[in-house]
């Protein structure tokens, strides 16, 4: 998947291509962000995650040339200095257009985000 790697490797040449203009994230706090500043967050942080995987349950086009990608993210994370081994789960709902041929996310939503000690 194209999305994930983007903040995975970095790359906000992909990322920007990923994202519509107009896209806008609500994470799981409720904090709305733009395409601007997610393209800036993937260039100054790199995560600190050692594995990621996400499960698609709900993936619809419809005739308007809009989808909706629905799933369950987890990461897994190494035990640090400040944290034990742990892993993060949680619920993202995304909409994507069709424009020129291309696919692109307009909106994304994380929800339900749990932590839990390994």
């Amino acid at each position: 998947m194209l999305w994930p790697k983007a903040y995975r490797e970095g790359d906000a040449v992909l990322l920007d291509k990923i994202l519509a203009q107009e896209f806008q994230m609500v994470d799981a706090a409720g904090t709305v962000s733009t395409k601007p500043e997610e393209l800036d967050y993937v260039r100054k942080n790199r995560p600190s995650y050692k594995s990621f995987r996400f499960e698609i349950t709900r993936l619809e086009v419809f005739e308007n040339r809009t989808a909706v990608v629905s799933g369950t993210g987890q990461l897994e994370f190494d035990a640090t200095s400040k944290e034990k081994a742990h892993s993060i789960q949680y619920k993202s709902s995304n909409i994507f257009l069709e424009r020129d041929g291309r696919w692109q996310a307009i909106a994304s939503h994380v929800s339900g985000m749990k932590k839990t000690d390994r």
